[in-house]
């Protein structure tokens, strides 16, 4: 899709979520519902033993207002610059404004929100692939991002945990095994697709967001009043065996390029008092070769690199501080 596409399924996602978040809470009824649904085949004198459980053992169901759990074999977007030519939105897009294809393969996430405003996320996803599917550009491959061919095929590729709670949010999150041709023209015309359809009329679509998001203009004036309190934030990412390949030129499929490999650690965290953030690399190898891996033979150098391997950044009230 384009921007405006994907502004409106941004548009669309947040009023879903937002009016499962405004349902009610769980009556009478419904917690004895779940007491005959969860042992309904065990016969009559189970289920009398299950009504008489104590509330703190369905405690967790109670306060559940929202779970979900979706599995893709595969997903396919299809990214095209706008057609300012283009007179419905509604209409077929010209393949000749084809930027790119994003395939997201054997992908699964589950979550958990709760009453009291925290929620539980978890996002596998075994292969993402990105295609450059530009018209009148000549070049050797159009795989720009894939997962690295390996013996592993049990391991995802993106594993990313989020909780959310009273204390703030932290999230972990693995990438495994990336390859990725550094075409630096292409991925900065993909990520400026996502930014601008993102940001685009913020205010407008926070007012038209709020309508339905009856949860969430309640939680908006609570921010509001207590705007000096920052929520807490973690994050925890770790970059695992990737493969990045610097290219002189995509058209040769042979041509001369250095491919990187690495392990890297990052942590952020933030505060209403400070901002902390270090980063490692280590076991980091570069091979001069031959840009596409089938051309590639013995034909492999090892670059000697030295590096330091690790940056901290720190910015609180006393100012931005720099370790290396």
């Amino acid at each position: 899709g384009s921007e405006d596409d994907l502004t409106v399924l941004m548009k669309i996602l947040l009023e879903n979520l937002g009016e499962a978040s405004s349902q009610p809470s769980p009556t009478q009824s419904t917690q004895e519902a779940v007491r005959v649904r969860k042992d309904v085949s065990s016969g009559p004198d189970h289920l009398k033993a299950q009504e008489d459980l104590p509330d703190s053992e369905l405690s967790v169901d109670q306060n559940v207002t929202l779970q979900f759990d979706f599995h893709f074999e595969s997903l396919s977007i299809v990214l095209y610059n706008n057609d300012v030519n283009q007179e419905s939105k509604l209409a077929f897009h010209n393949d000749n404004f084809r930027l790119g294809e994003l395939r997201l393969h054997l992908m699964a996430s589950a979550g958990k929100m709760f009453k009291d405003g925290s929620m539980n996320v978890s996002i596998k996803l075994k292969t993402c692939t990105l295609d450059d599917l530009r018209e009148g550009i000549e070049r050797a491959t159009s795989r720009m991002i894939d997962r690295k061919n390996d013996q592993d095929n049990n391991s995802s590729m993106i594993d990313i945990s989020y909780k959310q709670g009273k204390n703030g949010s932290h999230i972990d999150a693995v990438l495994d095994k990336l390859y990725i041709c550094a075409s630096v023209e292409f991925l900065m015309t993909v990520a400026d697709f996502f930014i601008k359809a993102v940001s685009q009329s913020p205010e407008n679509m926070a007012k038209e967001a709020q309508i339905p998001l009856r949860q969430t203009a309640t939680a908006k004036l609570r921010i509001d009043k207590d705007d000096s309190l920052k929520p807490n934030m973690t994050l925890k990412a770790m970059i695992t065996d990737p493969e990045v390949v610097f290219v002189a030129s995509l058209t040769k499929a042979d041509a001369p390029a250095l491919t990187a490999s690495f392990q890297c650690d990052l942590s952020l965290s933030t505060s209403k008092l400070e901002q902390m953030m270090e980063a490692s690399v280590r076991d980091l190898k570069v091979l001069a070769c031959p840009f596409l891996r089938e051309k590639r033979g013995k034909n492999i150098t090892t670059v000697r690199i030295t590096l330091n391997p690790k940056h901290g950044l720190k910015n609180g009230r006393n100012g931005l501080f720099i370790e290396s």
